[in-house]
């Protein structure tokens, strides 16, 4: 008895290799050969024998290239006249397995069975069709009585591929001519062929266990299961293969709350590499409020410190007919870097219509590229742009723009960096809002020091009582401090003392200590800040003498709760008086 096993392949790595080897390692007894389709492309086969061929190949034994994609996974009994040929040898029996298919049982046994019970073709799920089959139809063409089958593993005796052979070639004459106007898939060609002929069919359960063999389970090549002797498992796919399979079986948010190392096809996949497949296919839908939150708890970082907006999750006002997908999540478009359309989103026409982006992070924004839709671009002429810490408190920013006319890039300067999580842009308009994509860039700080050496101080006035004549030099000498008083103005309206910054800073303390026995003097008071040292905002009012925060009774100290980038910091009283301290403290972190 003689017999061949072929196993077939459309592509080739590492997977198809080891189950080539299972396949090859349980055909001792008979020959082994590879049946590759190369008519997409060549590729390695390893150590195996293989038998390549193309369409065009198979197109000149007359049989019909339908259809035309993929027509020898079509039509597996394509490569019946080359197996038939190979080295013009004769066999027995013919076993043909595919390139997803386990083999974990000696193919001489079945074929040793198939001689001993006469039998010429042992495949899978021999049935009767009925008309929810996808290829009822086809069914109906080759046979008066259809049946079905699966050919994932088949054997046939030389007798039985003889047969399927000369009918294809009888069915492709008739296609050729009109004659035929359906070309059968060829799992309703083969069982009904062999049976119409008289020749015995048995089904492969009968003799292989088939417990783990389905249509459309999938299992790893590191599940124990594709091991277990005794039968055959389908199909198995591993490493890139099956994770794409298994995540594309449904919205990847699901996998939020389902586990991905509950699936029992990426139970046995490195871990890793499923983690950074979710990611990259949440970024891919998109969903970077998924993205978010499986970054976080895969504790891998994919976002950009120079693009602090690039993959943030984006909401919208509203969607309108125009809008690219019902999915409110189109609109994370507006950040991902990989966008070539020409509109991320677009709202509905409304009375200003907005967009938000969560940065997931409390951020200090420097400034912004906004790239606006070159078609009706004129829509968003006036807007306003809000930061919020919690999206429900939202302070409006200044900004200077720069713009490009031609390419549509707006570009926004924040005179006051702030500090926020979300970014609020609102159309000041009853239109549409589309934009193409928005950059955010952050401002860049150093760690948290004391901010004195960046500093020039100044106050409004010197008096009497001052240990120097020079405002400057007066003021300055607060950050050093002294036994009882550093400065001192003269009795004046509103006197002020101020720091101007070489650069950006971001306060996140300031500490006063008031002359002892003087309180008094100090009860009425403001911080305010500037960027230009012209234009000035109360940031902190005290107007009872308390400390904005526990200290003892002769200090004040602060720590703004939501703390803004700028240039200069100034100490005002708010009344007629005389401002007279010990020392001052500034900390916090300047930019770099």
């Amino acid at each position: 008895m003689r017999f061949l096993t072929v196993f077939r392949t459309y592509s080739w790595d590492e997977c198809i290799g080891e189950m080539a080897r299972k396949a090859r390692d349980y055909s001792q007894g008979g020959d082994f050969i590879v049946s590759a389709d190369f008519s997409r492309g060549s590729f390695p086969t390893s150590d195996f024998e293989c038998i390549g061929h193309t369409e065009t190949e198979i197109s000149e034994f007359g049989l019909p290239i339908v259809p035309k994609d993929r027509a020898l996974w079509h039509n597996w009994d394509y490569i019946c006249p080359i197996i038939l040929s190979w080295k013009k040898e004769k066999y027995d029996y013919y076993v043909v397995t595919e390139s997803d298919v386990a083999v974990n049982l000696p193919i001489s046994l079945l074929c040793q069975k198939m001689q001993e019970e006469n039998i010429d073709l042992i495949v899978d799920f021999i049935h009767k069709p009925t008309p929810e089959w996808i290829w009822y139809k086809d069914a109906l063409t080759v046979s008066d009585n259809p049946l079905g089958c699966l050919l994932c593993v088949s054997i046939f005796s030389h007798k039985a591929l003889e047969l399927i052979t000369n009918q294809r070639l009888k069915m492709a004459a008739d296609y050729a001519d009109g004659t035929r106007t359906i070309w059968p898939f060829c799992e309703t060609v083969v069982p009904a062929t062999i049976r119409d002929a008289g020749l015995k069919i048995a089904d492969l359960k009968d003799f292989a266990n088939l417990s783990h063999f389905h249509f459309g389970e999938k299992y790893s090549e590191h599940n124990p299961v594709v091991n277990e002797p005794g039968g055959f498992v389908h199909s198995v796919i591993s490493g890139k293969k099956i994770i794409d399979l298994t995540l594309s079986s449904r919205p990847i948010r699901n996998f939020i709350d389902e586990l991905p190392s509950n699936e029992l096809s990426l139970l046995h996949e490195n871990q890793a590499d499923v983690q950074k497949s979710i990611i990259n296919r949440s970024l891919n839908e998109p969903d970077y409020a998924a993205t978010a939150v499986f970054s976080r708890n895969f504790n891998i970082n994919i976002y950009d410190k120079n693009n602090v907006a690039q993959y943030k999750p984006v909401a919208t006002s509203s969607l309108s007919i125009f809008s690219q997908s019902h999915i409110a999540s189109e609109a994370d478009n507006l950040t991902n870097p990989r966008w070539t359309g020409e509109f991320s989103f677009h709202t509905d026409c409304e009375h200003n219509p907005w967009v938000v982006v969560d940065l997931l992070e409390k951020t200090f924004l420097k400034s912004l590229l906004i790239e606006n839709r070159h078609l009706h671009s004129e829509r968003f002429d006036d807007f306003t742009i809000e930061t919020s810490l919690d999206s429900e408190i939202w302070r409006t920013e200044s900004f200077e723009l720069s713009n490009h006319p031609t390419d549509k890039k707006i570009f926004v300067t924040f005179r006051a960096p702030p500090s926020a999580r979300f970014l609020r842009i609102t159309s000041l308009s009853n239109d549409c809002l589309h934009l193409r994509s928005l950059k955010a860039q952050s401002l860049p700080l150093g760690p948290t020091q004391d901010l004195s050496p960046y500093a020039i101080a100044d106050m409004s006035t010197v008096s009497s009582y001052s240990q120097s004549d020079d405002t400057q030099v007066e003021a300055s000498s607060l950050f050093v401090g002294a036994d009882d008083y550093s400065i001192h103005s003269k009795n004046e309206p509103y006197p002020w003392w101020k720091a101007e910054f070489d650069r950006l800073v971001v306060i996140e303390r300031v500490r006063i200590s008031i002359r002892s026995g003087w309180n008094r003097r100090f009860i009425r008071f403001a911080f305010e800040t500037s960027t230009d040292g012209k234009i000035w905002t109360v940031i902190r009012l005290v107007m009872d003498g308390n400390s904005p925060s526990e200290a003892p009774q002769n200090e004040v100290i602060w720590s703004p709760s939501n703390p803004a980038a700028t240039r200069y910091f100034r100490i005002r009283l708010l009344e007629n008086g005389i401002l007279n301290l010990r020392q001052i403290e500034i900390s916090g972190r300047p930019a770099l």
